[in-house]
């Protein structure tokens, strides 16, 4: 029953409607971290730019990253935890140092792992989804 529920909930994303993806962001930098701001900016950027997703204000029901910053090194980098959500489930949480130079590298990989993390739990779904569906 479960992985029906999750099936139903993903079913827009995993089957391929022509729609981009609503993704949400959520950062959080302390106070004085430059590059964690700027970061959190340029993921924004990358999911503005994506063919597959867009930016949601708030997406409670559908995927989430949340981010927070930390700036490091005299504010030449920061420290970021990245955790991609779906509901209220954690897929996956990621531990990053990015310099001042990289910030868009930073940001667009960080949008490739989640993209890799979000494709690889829709196949998944419709995997179990055929094998339920076959006699």
């Amino acid at each position: 029953m479960k992985s029906l529920v999750l099936a139903l909930l993903l079913t827009s994303a995993a089957f391929g409607q022509n729609t981009k993806t609503d993704i949400a962001i959520h950062c959080v930098s302390l106070p004085g971290d430059v590059v964690g701001v700027q970061l959190c900016s340029a993921l924004r950027l990358a999911v503005a730019r994506s063919l597959r997703y867009e930016e949601a204000d708030l997406n409670p029901q559908g995927w989430q990253l949340r981010l927070a910053t930390m700036g490091i090194d005299d504010n030449k980098g920061t420290a970021v935890s990245m955790t991609l959500v779906y509901h209220s489930m954690y897929v996956v949480n990621t531990v990053q140092v990015c310099g001042a130079s990289v910030v868009s590298d930073c940001a667009q990989g960080m949008l490739s792992d989640s993209d890799d993390h979000i494709r690889s739990l829709e196949k998944a779904v419709k995997e179990r989804l055929a094998k339920q569906q076959t006699p």
